[in-house]
């Protein structure tokens, strides 16, 4: 720092006299100047005695993003009604970090951290509550990972992240996936069936205990490895602690005017969880010149009856057929009917139904959708006659 407090002194003194020094005085002051800022800038990049050490440049270029996800929400169990001011779980509010850094033309580490924040959050929701949800008032990691990417070898990944199967019974081109999708109780799930026979018509079972999608293994601690793509087509397995293991199968191409998502995996459990095993997988269609979409998904687990009362297996069937247009300047508009079938889940002889239909309208300008979504629920008990439950939600997702 002297250098530079040497050069701010000479150079305020020189200012002080300039309106009495000639102009070729001038000229050789500035000169002078000049050359004392060469020694300096010298001295800084040699490193030597004196020098001033600057930090250095950051490695990685860090991109900060999220949305924010509200709606609000009206349900029904066929005895009581409330509406709701909720987080929509189908796309959780979240927070996004992520940085990479390229090592040669073939190789890039990356680091990737994602929080979700969720205030009365749409599959926690109960009737007649008297005040909001504060359960998830609270950061929640979801994401606490490293990678290093190849293009020629695949991608390895290190950390709190998705596991290899995550997501593969939930492939959707329809567009209407942040209003409805595979796992029927984003919308609801925390509303109990009530039992119309009973006295004073008791809650008997929440929709979260009766269905799932049967996705693979979530988010968790693991090591994966992500083959490079062929052809759209590339394989993945991961392992966490525990032993729990997966693998699974992606496909994301073209053929001709139809585009493809599809996926299918296994998965062993270990002792995470208190089924054996789980596999199925999901495929969704778009005819992109006409914007109709054929979504499918199918999932079953599992059990060892040794240590289960439920039946050895439970199922799940969604189908989803939509429609995509741009009828304005504003955004791609997108509508989907949407069917789903959960059997023996909860206990034998179990079977949710539930129907839903989602509307999402595109705002570009903003990254906005707006969205609506019906969604009714019916459970099938032996011994028991349930009251159905029906959901209209309606809200909108903002990115930044």
């Amino acid at each position: 720092m002297k250098q530079k407090t040497l050069v701010s002194s000479v150079t305020a003194a020189l200012l002080a006299v300039s309106p009495f020094v000639l102009a070729d005085d001038m000229s050789d002051m500035k000169v002078q100047i000049d050359q004392l800022q060469k020694r300096i800038n010298t001295l800084e990049s040699s490193g030597g005695s004196g020098a001033i050490i600057t930090a250095p440049k950051p490695k990685y270029g860090l991109t900060l993003k999220g949305h924010v996800n509200r709606a609000v929400m009206y349900a029904d169990d066929g005895i009581d009604g409330d509406t709701f001011f909720v987080d929509n779980d189908n796309s959780s509010s979240r927070l996004n970090i992520d940085g990479k850094a390229a090592v040669s033309d073939d190789v890039t580490v990356g680091v990737a951290w994602e929080l979700e924040y969720q205030s009365n959050a749409s599959n926690n929701v109960t009737m007649k509550q008297t005040a909001s949800n504060s359960s998830q008032d609270f950061f929640k990691e979801r994401k606490i990972e490293l990678y290093f990417d190849s293009k020629t070898l695949g991608r390895l990944w290190l950390g709190q992240g998705d596991m290899a199967s995550n997501t593969t019974t939930e492939q959707d081109l329809s567009g209407t996936s942040v209003a409805g999708y595979s796992l029927l109780n984003g919308v609801g799930g925390g509303l109990s069936f009530r039992d119309s026979d009973a006295v004073n018509n008791p809650a008997v079972v929440t929709i979260n205990k009766v269905t799932t999608n049967f996705d693979g293994l979530s988010r968790d601690d693991r090591v994966r490895y992500d083959t490079p793509s062929l052809g759209g087509l590339m394989l993945s397995a991961s392992a966490t602690t525990g032993g729990a293991w997966d693998a699974a199968a992606y496909l994301a191409r073209s053929f001709g005017p139809v585009k493809v998502a599809a996926a299918g995996f296994y998965a062993d459990p270990q002792d995470l969880k208190t089924y054996e095993s789980r596999y199925g997988g999901s495929a969704s269609f778009l005819y992109e010149p006409v914007g109709v979409s054929l979504t499918l998904a199918y999932g079953q687990e599992s059990y060892d009856l040794s240590k289960s009362t439920r039946d050895d297996e439970a199922t799940s069937y969604y189908a989803k057929l939509g429609y995509q247009f741009k009828g304005s300047d504003v955004g791609k508009t997108a509508i989907a009917l949407s069917y789903g079938v959960t059997e023996d889940y909860a206990q034998v002889d179990d079977e949710l139904d539930s129907w839903g239909l989602g509307l999402v309208q595109n705002i570009d300008k903003a990254a906005t959708e707006v969205y609506f979504q019906y969604q009714g629920f019916t459970l099938d008990r032996t011994n028991a006659n349930l009251e159905d439950i029906y959901v209209l939600m309606g809200g909108a997702r903002v990115k930044f």
